[in-house]
């Protein structure tokens, strides 16, 4: 994956989580919330999808105050730690920090069950969650054509992520209809390049991010 793209995905996942989930500093970090998605990320329509898991927790303290977060699934065994983090405050004041892109080698489906979360400071401070990791294993084995069905068939909702030339993100939010082709994203967008629609499951936590779809400049 190129710089360009890994950054602009990168904030497509911030954007999303924003939406999910919608200073003084305490010496010691706590976990008020732990959550989850599993992210299904689809090249082709006709391709089977690479997948990875996002985790977040909504923190008691300061998220600039997170140094690394650990997650341990139980039943596999597979554990990563992290420093590389994405830490924000809502218009609540609430603080989030996590990453996105937890994957498992080898193209391997991300393990479902028990998730121990431990989010340790920079003052070597720790505070641990659990979490139940479950998701339809239907998506890892259908292709991009095939989501929509799936997604329809537990109230999945579907958002679309557009980007200019250079592969920056110009607009993130829900498709409602008005957006059904490339000469509609054209006619709002002008400076717009491509866009991947985005199925978000009812509970958040699945996301498959569709294939990347060429924004012709015409309007004929």
């Amino acid at each position: 994956m190129d710089t360009a793209r890994h950054k602009s995905l990168s904030f497509v996942f911030f954007c999303i989580v924003m939406l999910m989930l919608m200073s003084c500093s305490q010496n010691i970090p706590e976990i008020k919330l732990a959550s989850y998605s599993v992210v299904f990320d689809y090249d082709s329509a006709d391709s089977y999808p690479s997948s990875r898991l996002s985790i977040f927790i909504e923190s008691g303290t300061d998220s600039r105050r997170c140094r690394s977060i650990t997650a341990t699934s139980s039943d596999s065994g597979y554990s990563w730690t992290t420093e590389n983090l994405i830490k924000f405050q809502d218009r609540n004041n609430v603080f989030y920090c996590g990453n996105t892109s937890l994957s498992v080698p080898d193209g391997r489906r991300i393990p479902e069950g028990n998730y121990d979360i431990e989010f340790m400071s920079y003052d070597g401070e720790s505070d641990s969650a659990s979490i139940n990791v479950t998701y339809d294993g239907d998506f890892a084995l259908t292709q991009a054509s095939g989501v929509p069905a799936l997604m329809e068939g537990i109230g999945g909702r579907l958002y679309i992520s557009i980007f200019d030339i250079d592969g920056v993100l110009i607009y993130h939010g829900e498709n409602k209809g008005e957006y059904r082709d490339s000469r509609s994203v054209y006619s709002k967008f002008r400076e717009a390049r491509t866009y991947r629609d985005v199925w978000i499951s009812a509970d958040s936590t699945v996301i498959c991010i569709m294939p990347s779809v060429e924004v012709k400049n015409d309007l004929q």
